[in-house]
């Protein structure tokens, strides 16, 4: 009971400005998969209030190496997409899902609010970009190439990129994001 109090809290003081969900696979899949779970032969098509872009393997056009899922009601669809690809084909989930990624951006009134580091509130970044906040990654190299990373930037709005290997549900990653805006007492 606690834990939902806690992710009403956060909802309320937070508004989800971008939220994308995709799913990359090991292997491209064709493209009439897609057509015969959707319904449409389309690359850029809309369910609901989500939008779904196919990406086209470049070796292969009739082969989709990624699928994106953009707007308010992604993981439903997310979910959708994949309990059809489990029932209806049989196929498992770990032998063609290569990695799953979100990018979520949040404006919130947590925003207003200094960090509570003894850091420098000007930070540069990779290159010679620069921005007000903090960035806090498991990413080594800052190259994103890596199966299982999470990267939060936290300035102007909070960012959030994670890829997992494993599927990523979004209210999980909202509560993950509350405790360590918790811990960083902003």
């Amino acid at each position: 009971m606690q834990g939902n109090d806690e992710e009403r809290s956060f909802e309320k003081n937070s508004k989800i400005r971008d939220l994308v969900y995709s799913i990359n696979f090991v292997r491209p899949l064709p493209q009439n998969l897609f057509s015969t779970i959707f319904m449409t032969n389309s690359l850029e098509f809309k369910i609901g209030n989500t939008n779904v872009n196919l990406m086209l393997d470049e070796r292969n056009n009739n082969f989709v190496k990624q699928i994106i899922f953009t707007g308010d009601e992604v993981q439903k669809w997310v979910e959708y997409f994949l309990i059809y690809l489990k029932e209806k084909f049989s196929l498992k989930l770990e032998d063609i899902v290569w990695c799953y990624e979100v990018y979520l951006e949040l404006e919130s009134d947590y925003n207003n609010k200094k960090i509570n580091l003894n850091i420098p509130s000007v930070l540069p970044l990779i290159g010679n970009v620069t921005n007000y906040g903090i960035i806090i990654t498991n990413d080594q190299d800052f190259k994103m190439i890596s199966r299982n990373f999470t990267t939060v930037q936290i300035d102007k709005r909070i960012r959030l990129i994670k890829r997992s290997q494993d599927y990523i549900n979004i209210s999980s990653l909202l509560r993950d994001l509350q405790d360590l805006l918790d811990k960083l007492k902003i």
